[in-house]
């Protein structure tokens, strides 16, 4: 720090001080390397009066029903079942057909081991004729690069299958697939599993649950829509305090915790106008750390910066009521002052690694389970342990704004924005919504997603849609089958209408790299779709929230990749992959939504931005939450796309101040 930097440093910090003193709830930390939870001043549980809740069951019983089953042909002349509420899924050369996780909330003195599930009763019904389902495919990333399987044997079919067990702050719960369809190739014969009868079994802990996470309501809204057994599970984590009513009713106020460096928070002239306007104007009570907090702490193997950094997380998020995290700072994962965290999803495989800020959201699993040093395995760390490994269930909900070469004033400008976007009085351009949709491959139509979209919740939500299709005078004349606004072409054209026209909220489909995303595919490229050099020509005082559904688009590594390059020009918060993204291309119209596809998190992001307008943050670890990946692709695809921006934004704030509750933001 310069002297006079240093001195307007204190100055400022004894002020946040003095002021916290006089306004309760109001969290500031000094760079002193005190940490003690006390100075948040929430207490403990006992000292609030928060008693242990009932008692859970040592097992569980639950029915499942199978929905009617609806029949369709693909363009291919297969029949394709559908079930509502379930997504199809296969191993590439197994049948294509409809299955469901179950989230079943387990009592708070479930001990993650010893957790198994038997079939009490199950009733079926082999129906008449005989049926031609088509075999699954692999997932995709470009034409001609299919993800390969690893040497793992492939289950024959079970009606049930138990995945790992997850926790969600104080939630503790059991993942259940079922696959209510079985399928004989050879005799085209279907047998349907009309109801079943499950059992779960487990072990209790030898204590009871910690009175200070019980007290913790954070999740209680999420919990009500994520498991299935919500109304008979929530009086097991009910307290004194919460016994007047559901769980449900209300959620707790949000609290942002803000982490970068000593250099950043010296260097930056806006993020403490950030801080006061996220206290002032949000109601977020937010929490400012650096590295003099985090930096002499001891986490997981190898201890490296990024483990430091969730270590302070999983010691103070309950503790200090954290609902949100903002990283400023560099996002590389091996260099960075404020890393993403490299993960192996497909270890061993063609593209193996992803960079993920996932790693501060869940703080529950270990992402190590085996120890070996590589984080993130679908192996090994997530899909083979039977607990405790990767759980993929937030407990925060994390965004960044990176920061590369000391770039201090870009920095600025982005805060700047956010804190305008916040407090614009006229935010009427956010209702409308640009759709340029490419094809992945020959036959495999972008459209379908955003046709979906504007059916199932754009239209119903009043949104002014733009869609941009090919229409047959690009490279190989690919013609969507869809009509639309405006012909989708290479070049300018994309940039150009958005240029001329503001929009809330865009989401594309095209291939791409770090800096650019295209129209077309391999053998059919048609030119640029968007690019960071592009991103200068937009507006900026009317900034769009962006899904960029391409690979590699937010490569952490590179200064100029492009969902950064939008987010300092032309969008308020992008979501994109640090690796390259995975489709498949059986996933059609009606099923973008609940597919764990590159198209289907970018459909739920979407769908809580614009629909149930959640913060950014919220709406894309929900959207994770909400459907679980089976296989080394999807995993990846879930460490992919990270937000940048404040997680605490949404399309459709004003001045007002937000908190979490059952089903939206409350504006108050």
């Amino acid at each position: 720090m310069t002297p006079r930097r240093s001195k307007k440093y204190f100055r400022l910090i004894a002020l946040l001080i003095i002021v916290s003193m006089l306004i309760p709830g109001l969290t500031v930390f000094a760079n002193d390397g005190d940490t003690d939870p006390d100075r948040a001043g929430s207490g403990s549980a006992e000292s609030t009066g928060y008693l242990t809740p009932k008692k859970g069951p040592a097992n569980l019983v639950f029915t499942i029903t199978t929905p009617k089953l609806q029949f369709e042909q693909d363009p291919e002349g297969y029949d394709l079942i559908k079930l509502a509420g379930y997504n199809n899924f296969g191993v590439p050369g197994e049948p294509f057909l409809p299955h469901k996780v179950f989230n079943y909330a387990l009592p708070p003195e479930f001990s993650f081991s010893g957790l198994t599930v038997k079939i009490l009763d199950i009733q079926t019904e082999i129906l008449e004729g005989s049926y031609n389902i088509k075999p699954a495919v692999a997932d995709m990333t470009e034409t001609g690069i299919v993800a390969e399987m690893a040497n793992a044997e492939v289950e024959t079919h079970s009606w049930v299958n138990l995945l790992p067990p997850g926790q969600m702050r104080k939630w503790k719960f059991a993942r259940l697939d079922f696959n209510p369809i079985l399928f004989d190739p050879e005799s085209g014969e279907i047998t349907v599993a009309r109801e079943i009868k499950v059992e779960f079994n487990y072990d209790m802990a030898s204590k009871a649950a910690e009175a200070s996470l019980l007290a913790d309501n954070a999740m209680d809204a999420e919990a009500g829509k994520l498991f299935d057994n919500y109304q008979s599970a929530k009086s097991w984590y009910q307290t004194t305090a919460d016994q007047a009513g559901d769980l449900t009713s209300g959620g707790a106020p949000s609290r942002l915790v803000i982490i970068t460096t000593e250099a950043i928070a010296a260097g930056s002239s806006k993020i403490y106008d950030f801080y006061w306007h996220k206290w002032a104007n949000r109601g977020l009570d937010p929490i400012l750390i650096t590295e003099t907090h985090y930096g002499g702490l001891t986490g997981q193997a190898p201890n490296g910066t990024a483990e430091k950094i969730r270590k302070w997380l999983q010691d103070n998020y309950i503790t200090m009521g954290i609902n949100y995290v903002l990283l400023i700072g560099d996002p590389n994962p091996a260099t960075g002052d404020v890393p993403m965290k490299m993960m192996y999803p497909r270890k061993g495989l063609s593209y193996e690694v992803s960079p993920t800020d996932y790693f501060y959201a869940d703080l529950t699993g270990n992402w190590d389970y085996d120890g070996d040093g590589y984080f993130g395995e679908f192996y090994h760390d997530w899909s083979d342990p039977p607990s405790g490994g990767v759980d993929l269930t937030p407990e925060l909900y994390v965004g960044r704004i990176p920061v590369y070469a000391a770039d201090y004033a870009t920095l600025d400008s982005i805060l700047q924005k956010i804190m305008d976007y916040e407090m614009e009085v006229n935010p009427t351009w956010r209702n409308t919504a640009l759709l340029p949709m490419s094809f992945s491959e020959a036959g495999y139509d972008g459209a379908m997603l955003a046709e979906q979209m504007m059916d199932d919740y754009l239209d119903a939500e009043g949104y002014s849609s733009w869609t941009m299709y090919p229409q047959g005078s690009g490279a190989c004349a690919v013609n969507s089958s869809y009509p639309s606004s405006q012909e989708l072409r290479g070049g300018t054209v994309v940039r150009d209408r958005w240029a001329a026209n503001d929009y809330g909220s865009v989401l594309w489909w095209g291939h791409g790299d770090p800096t650019t995303a295209i129209v077309g595919y391999s053998g059919c490229d048609d030119g640029t779709l968007m690019s960071s050099t592009y991103a200068n020509s937009l507006d900026d005082d009317h900034p769009a929230f962006v899904y960029l559904n391409s690979c590699t688009n937010g490569y952490p590594e590179s200064s100029s990749n492009l969902g950064y390059a939008l987010l300092k020009n032309g969008a308020i918060g992008t979501v994109s992959a640090s690796r390259v993204s995975w489709y498949n291309s059986t996933v059609l119209y009606g099923m973008f939504d609940g597919s764990t596809t590159n198209s289907g998190i970018g459909y739920e992001f979407d769908r809580r931005l614009n629909d149930y307008k959640y913060p950014a943050g919220l709406a894309l670890y929900n959207a994770k939450a909400s459907m679980t990946p089976i296989s080394d692709t999807r995993l990846m695809n879930y460490y992919d796309f990270n937000l940048y921006g404040d997680p605490t934004t949404t399309i459709h704030s004003t001045s007002s101040s937000i908190i979490v509750a059952d089903n939206a933001i409350h504006h108050l």
